[in-house]
């Protein structure tokens, strides 16, 4: 026997029911859910139909004013949408947690920053969508198909990626971390040699925060990962053989204490060489890539904020900094970097001299 869906009576759209003024339909229909009564009142609404993709039957039905409003209020009345035709919609920033849409089909869809927390999306087709900064934390995505998609800085946290198919997407900046990835697929790629040393170069910055190209050496003894996507391995520590301008100091954007000059070895304090880091976002070890071509590449993309009024502004930045010259220095009485609990004597030397490199609008700033 055909079971009702929450939220609806038979024969009626959710709509009707909500403005009906019979008491027997009130009673029947109540409660509504949030989303119902937005939609009800919505004073451009039509009638939108969701169907099945392989058969058009109507998966549900209302009156919303876009397809997203109705959309959102299916999946907060927990109608099961498995199969639903989506295909080239747009539904960015949509909230669909805990949404049942297994093997729908979202190909070429919009879904910029949706939410999908907890949803069950069992071979569902995302093949060519726009998923940038969508959330699938815990989300259950087992034999999704992904390919060829948007997934900058999109989260995987916690997710089930069992045999989920990730090939020719662009996955820079995603984070899988604690993802079963058991089966997944991802594009093959050139790996980082596990033994012996060998020249790589990384993207640093001038006491202007204009980026340049540094060529290092990834020495035998350091620790180093090649991740299972993105092209940004990480070491334990490098040696700078070359900056790409005559400069005698460069920067990192992040890490305060990483100064980076010509024949001098820079160290992390946090290399993590969990298996974790290799699907996830981290600055546990030192960044750098296989080939010159791809650090030019990704200097085309510059950061929303450019990196001199980071070094400026950014509280968590300033933090850092005084964070890593309080546990330097804790009677720091001169202002300036000594050689303490976290430093040796030349990466000290090496931030005064940054420090004295660094003038914005003619007054010192210690970034």
């Amino acid at each position: 026997m055909r079971k009702k869906r929450a939220g609806k009576t038979a024969g009626l759209k959710i709509s009707e029911i909500a403005n009906a003024e019979h008491p027997a339909l009130l009673k029947a229909s109540q409660p509504l859910s949030f989303k119902s009564r937005l939609n009800a009142a919505a004073k451009h609404k039509r009638p939108i139909k969701i169907k099945d993709r392989y058969s058009d039957r109507v998966l549900f039905e209302t009156e919303a004013e876009t397809l997203k409003d109705a959309l959102e209020e299916a999946v907060e009345l927990q109608v099961n949408l498995c199969c639903a035709d989506l295909r080239n919609v747009d539904l960015g920033g949509a909230c669909l947690a805990n949404a049942q849409l297994s093997n729908a089909g979202f190909s070429g869809a919009n879904l910029f920053g949706v939410m999908w927390w907890g949803a069950t999306l069992i071979g569902t087709d995302f093949c060519n969508a726009d998923l940038r900064y969508a959330n699938f934390r815990h989300a259950n995505l087992k034999k999704a198909v992904l390919r060829n998609s948007e997934l900058t800085c999109t989260c995987f946290l916690g997710s089930n990626l069992v045999q989920a198919d990730f090939r020719s997407s662009d996955l820079q900046g995603a984070d899988l971390q604690g993802a079963n990835i058991a089966g997944t697929s991802f594009d093959s790629r050139p790996m980082a040699p596990e033994e012996g040393s060998f020249v790589a170069w990384k993207t640093v910055f001038d006491v202007q925060g204009d980026p340049l190209i540094a060529e290092v050496l990834i020495p035998e003894g350091a620790k180093r990962m090649t991740p299972l996507f993105g092209q940004n391995c990480r070491a334990e520590f490098i040696k700078i053989l070359k900056l790409s301008r005559d400069i005698s100091l460069a920067k990192c954007r992040f890490n305060p204490e990483r100064i980076y000059a010509v024949g001098e070895t820079v160290y992390t304090r946090n290399y993590d060489d969990d298996s974790n880091v290799q699907v996830g976002t981290t600055q546990h070890g030192l960044h750098f890539y296989l080939t010159r071509e791809e650090v030019k590449q990704s200097i085309w993309y510059p950061p929303i904020i450019p990196t001199i009024e980071y070094w400026k502004n950014s509280e968590t930045y300033r933090g850092w900094t005084d964070g890593i010259k309080y546990l330097n220095q804790p009677d720091n009485q001169e202002d300036e970097w000594q050689a303490g609990k976290m430093f040796d004597a030349n990466a000290a030397k090496l931030m005064n001299q940054w420090d004295k490199e660094m003038n914005v609008g003619g007054e010192k700033f210690s970034g």
